[in-house]
């Protein structure tokens, strides 16, 4: 055996012995190691060894469809090779990822094809083993005499050959058929009898089993201190950082029986044993989809720790536990964005990470979002012009190509990290990133500041409010009927707003937002609070996100107040409180003022243009803009706009843009060049640049009538993930809906175009909440950047513009317009005068009072 061969073989027998004893990440390294080793020798044999073993991993860890994948790997080359006993471990592993997702018809195919060639290979302990699984499949379908049948067939021969293990696991499954026969001492003695065995083998996964098999007998006689005394031992032997799955359960039984019995602080132990299970299993996956996955499959935890917490006293403790819940694939994201290696690295090395890490990211998630839509039921609400926004077509060429973009992406990403390890050979792209703490909470805000958070389950609509100046904090719970009474009005909101902005949305836009004050309770909420808050950052959750929280009216009165009122320095928005915490953390500053515009890419909003016009004078020679026909995604991608776009502190989108509820990631801003022409008499869409031959290559959003979008010449969401502005102190983006989220219930994350400028490095971010009007958006917009230019900062610069928005008269919006510099010369904004339509109008007149003219734009950031 050569050296090769000898490193090789211990990396295997390291693995496997690791993997024994359940330490997955390690025995993943280890076999990788001598995986590659295997591959370059030759070993086929081996190879497939090792991808059955890293199977056997991806099996234990829940990632179903990855462990399929090596195993059917493993399954090929033991075919080649004429290894029927390699053959029928893959088949007994596949058995068991079927058996895994229920579908129990196909484990049991699987699992007689292993028992067939293990009896042909007098391989008695693999038919020992097929017994047992044969067994498995039996009891799931509630076939008690069968399942024991085969169990006591499996535990003869296993008796047979001292197979002290498989012994053990089988009296716990006998244990199972007399438990669900209602035999309950019998069940309890043979539990008893599989703890003692597995207890003297160490095996830990199987005493954490034989605890919480325990536990249904203790909980039947109501032997309730004993229940919690085995969970207990179940976690310590198996805690969630090393064995999710089995921790998982365990921590859920824990925390449901100890909230049945009012013992708080046990629940409260049991859940939160239960969601850091559910972290750890994130942990083990690199598909945002399937993290999701898990993360709903736990949705349940989440209310039932917060109200243990609140039952307990620990309202800050309770907070925290919402934080957990809330966006963490944005908040993983934005914590991995920023790690890089230890050591002497090139610059050229660090600009390539940045660049490649940021590729995958977005071309990883656009894959995923168009394999699996995030929430169909939703795909006729919103979207470009018409307010039906299905989901494009990619045609299947299309897919493939993305698929191969992203292979070729992450082939690139593989080979800089093999560059890296040479200097950091730690070095990882992801770290486990902990919860904040309610400590870390109130370290966000200063004296001045008042946090208000949300949080919806069905026990009714949390209101956490946090005081800066004291720290102290609060939370009160709206009934469940009021919860119902937010789902009715988001539906009656939505559902109106979609008949293509009729005029019935906009007339009950003050009734939409009365209403939604009313089942928040805010009059009541803000009568507790101390008139001193100058400033309030809220957290909204789900479908709270689509409102305009800053404008809900105060009162009933013809013209009221409206929260933003409420708050001198203005109001705020979050994803959660743990983005602010990354957010700051990870801020550059920069005292320059370089501005960069797309202007009214489509060339059909003409106060789009004029916009611009009268902001550029804001920032004299540090501006830079693409108009027009120029704004287009070439033009972007190519420097000097490139450089200047990336580089610059200010970013400014005047143009359409829209939110896909169905594919959030397809969202798009519109730029030159992206308007196609109507179908043609066969219902092909053709592009006005794109031959016929070329239209399957595209894919295309509806728009206006007669016209669509053609996304490949759009900014997706799904592309601005690969952006880096990592100076940039705001992005304005001065279009429709770029501030439009995702509500599925779910779903805990935010999701939004913001969001894709958010995670390129943006401070801040203003965006919309519905399709604005071209002519009071650019004349908000013009105003906010005079206010930006004393304002300290951009929620207070955007709640004076909009206060101003609403109080300034015909007369005086007039002056404004005609306002001239020292030279008498006038102001660029004078253009705006044309077609305001305020001829008739009385001096007085406030021609932009109404909400639907400011209340759409809200400041998301730090």
């Amino acid at each position: 055996m050569d050296e090769q061969q000898l490193q090789a073989y211990l990396s295997l027998r390291q693995g496997f012995e690791q993997y024994q004893r359940g330490q997955y990440p390690q025995a993943w390294e280890s076999l990788q190691q001598s995986l590659a080793l295997y591959q370059e020798i030759g070993d086929k044999a081996k190879i497939a060894l090792c991808w059955g073993l890293l199977g056997c991993i991806e099996r234990d860890r829940g990632n179903w469809d990855e462990a399929e994948r090596l195993c059917r790997q493993s399954l090929q080359l033991s075919t080649e090779l004429g290894d029927r006993s390699g053959m029928a471990s893959s088949w007994g592993l596949l058995g068991d990822i079927q058996r895994n997702r229920g579908n129990w018809d196909e484990a049991e195919r699987l699992y007689r094809q292993y028992l067939e060639v293990m009896t042909e290979l007098g391989d008695r302990k693999g038919m020992a083993t097929s017994w047992g699984q044969l067994g498995d499949i039996q009891r799931n379908r509630g076939n008690w005499d069968e399942a024991e049948r085969l169990y006591r067939q499996s535990l003869e021969l296993r008796t047979e050959l001292g197979d002290r293990s498989g012994m053990a696991a089988v009296w716990g499954l006998l244990g199972d058929i007399e438990r669900n026969r209602g035999n309950w001492d019998e069940a309890e003695r043979l539990y008893r009898q599989s703890l003692q065995l597995r207890t003297e083998l160490g095996d830990r996964k199987g005493m954490a089993t034989s605890y919480n098999d325990l536990t249904f007998v203790y909980q039947h006689f109501n032997r309730i201190p004993e229940a919690i005394a085995a969970w207990r031992e179940g976690l310590a032997i198996c805690p969630p950082d090393r064995f999710p799955l089995e921790a998982l359960d365990i921590g859920r039984r824990l925390g449901d029986t100890a909230f049945e019995i009012q013992d708080w602080q046990t629940a409260i132990e049991g859940y939160e044993a239960a969601i850091e299970a559910v972290e750890t299993r994130c942990s083990f996956t690199d598909s945002y989809s399937e993290k999701q996955k898990r993360r709903e499959a736990a949705l349940d935890l989440y209310p039932q720790l917060v109200q243990a917490c609140i039952n307990a006293e620990d309202i800050g403790k309770a907070l925290a536990s919402v934080e957990r819940s809330k966006s963490r694939n944005l908040i993983e994201l934005l914590s991995n964005r920023d790690l890089y290696p230890k050591g002497d690295i090139p610059p050229e090395i660090r600009q390539q990470l940045d660049r490649r890490r940021r590729e995958v990211t977005a071309k990883q998630r656009l894959l995923e979002t168009l394999e699996t839509p995030t929430n169909p039921d939703n795909q006729d609400i919103g979207g470009l012009g018409q307010r039906g926004s299905s989901a494009a077509s990619f045609t299947p060429e299309v897919m493939d190509s993305l698929r191969q973009q992203y292979q070729q992406a992450q082939q690139a990403l593989t080979q800089l990290l093999e560059t890296i390890n040479t200097y950091d050979p730690n070095f990882s792209l992801t770290q486990r990133v902990q919860p904040i703490q309610f400590s870390k909470i109130q370290e966000l805000l200063d004296k001045d500041t008042l946090l208000m958070e949300w949080y919806l389950s069905p026990r009714g609509i949390y209101t956490f409010i946090v005081s800066g100046e004291t720290g102290e904090i609060s939370v009160h719970l709206s009934p469940p009927e009021n919860l119902e009474q937010l789902q009715e009005l988001r539906d009656t909101y939505l559902h109106t707003y979609q008949r293509h902005h009729s005029d019935d949305w906009e007339t009950h836009l003050n009734d939409f937002l009365r209403r939604l004050r009313d089942i928040l309770e805010l009059p009541q909420l803000l009568a507790q609070i101390p008139p001193t808050y100058r400033r309030l950052i809220v957290v909204p959750y789900r479908e709270l996100h689509l409102f305009p929280l800053h404008a809900l009216p105060l009162g009933d009165d013809h013209e009221p107040d409206y929260l933003a009122d409420r708050f001198p320095l203005g109001v705020t928005y979050s994803p959660s409180c743990q983005f602010l915490q990354v957010s700051q953390r990870q801020r550059q500053t920069s005292n320059r003022q370089r501005f960069f515009a797309i202007q009214n890419p489509t060339e059909d909003l003409d106060y789009a243009d004029l916009e611009v016009e009268a902001i550029l004078a804001n920032f004299s020679t540090n501006a830079g803009r693409l108009a027009r026909q120029q704004a287009s995604k070439t033009s972007l991608n190519e420097d000097p706009h490139r450089q200047a776009f990336q580089e610059a502190d200010y970013l400014h989108f005047a143009g359409h843009g829209a939110f896909n509820f169905n594919s959030p990631l397809l969202s798009p801003l519109v730029l030159a060049g992206a308007k196609v022409s109507v179908s043609d008499s066969e219902g092909r869409t053709l592009s006005e640049e794109t031959a016929p031959s070329e239209a399957a290559e595209t894919r295309f959003l509806p728009w206006r009538k007669g016209t669509q979008i053609d996304l490949s010449k759009c900014y997706t969401l799904g592309e601005l993930f690969e952006l880096d502005l990592p100076t940039c102190r705001l992005v304005i983006l001065s279009a429709c809906e770029t501030g439009l989220t995702d509500f599925s219930p779910d779903l805990e994350e935010y999701i939004s175009l913001g969001l894709g400028f958010l995670y390129a490095g943006a401070a801040n971010v203003i965006c919309s909440l519905w399709a604005v009007n071209d002519v009071s958006t650019a004349i908000l917009m013009v105003k906010l950047y005079e206010e930006m230019q004393t304002q300290p900062s951009v929620a207070l610069a955007l709640k004076q513009a909009q206060e101003w928005m609403r109080a300034v008269t015909k007369q005086e919006l007039t002056a404004w317009l005609n306002e001239q510099d020292s030279a008498g010369n006038c102001h660029p904004k004078a253009k705006l005068r044309d077609n305001l339509g305020l001829g008739f109008q009385r001096p007085d007149y406030r021609p932009y009072k109404h909400p639907i003219h400011w209340g759409a734009f809200c400041a998301i950031g730090i």
